[in-house]
């Protein structure tokens, strides 16, 4: 038992010791998850664009020997993308709200 106390406070002592660390020079922390915002906001942007009818119509014009025009898009496709596109408005409005 007494084992297991001294490497519950170590454990206890380690953890404190990082959470002085992180609290004392916080802007390594800060770039860090600067640099992860600005990733995420670029796989937003991807995927608004693959859900967007324009990649529809993007990708057919740079494969116009495959298909044919693709005048109108299937209905589920579109209702679904719409629906996604529409989140991804809803999460942006907030996220423009909060700057």
């Amino acid at each position: 038992m007494k084992e297991f106390h001294q490497k519950l406070a170590k454990l206890i002592t380690i953890n404190a010791i990082e959470e002085a660390r992180i609290k004392s020079n916080t802007k390594h922390y800060l770039v860090d998850i600067d640099k992860k915002y600005i990733k995420l906001l670029k796989v937003l942007d991807d995927i608004e664009y693959a859900l967007s009818s324009d990649s529809v119509f993007d990708y057919w014009s740079e494969n116009k020997s495959e298909f044919s025009n693709p005048i109108d898009i299937q209905g589920e496709a579109l209702i679904r993308c719409n629906k996604a596109l529409k989140i991804l408005g809803e999460y942006r409005g907030n996220e423009n709200k909060s700057n």
